[in-house]
């Protein structure tokens, strides 16, 4: 059986590739907590250990499952720095003719990994 979605779909994943590298974004380079992190994707996670997606996503980076054009981090960095590097790597994608703002580009650019 063959299914034909959207670029932005993530096999066995729950959330969109833009949506997880904005939470990248928002976790790694504004250092915003995973809470607040989650709420603007859309996730209702709430508590200081409640959304526990994040650490996988950044390990999947690092294992080359997910993002594979982000080279894995040192594993001496912080999750929050390889976040960043992540949503980074990912934005820069995006052609420079794109007019959007930064986190935009991170999303546009997530459907182009």
């Amino acid at each position: 059986m063959i299914s034909v979605v959207p670029r932005q779909i993530l096999a066995r994943r729950h959330f969109i590739a833009g949506a997880i590298a904005v939470a990248l974004f928002m976790f790694g380079k504004l250092g915003a907590s995973a809470v607040e992190a989650a709420t603007r994707i859309g996730s209702w996670a709430r508590g200081p250990s409640a959304w526990r997606a994040l650490r996988r996503w950044i390990a999947a980076i690092d294992a080359g499952i997910l993002f594979p054009c982000v080279r894995g981090s040192p594993t001496a960095w912080s999750p929050r720095r390889r976040a960043e590097r992540a949503a980074m790597t990912v934005g820069a994608l995006v052609p420079a003719t794109f007019a959007g703002d930064e986190i935009a580009r991170v999303f546009a650019g997530a459907a182009l990994t």
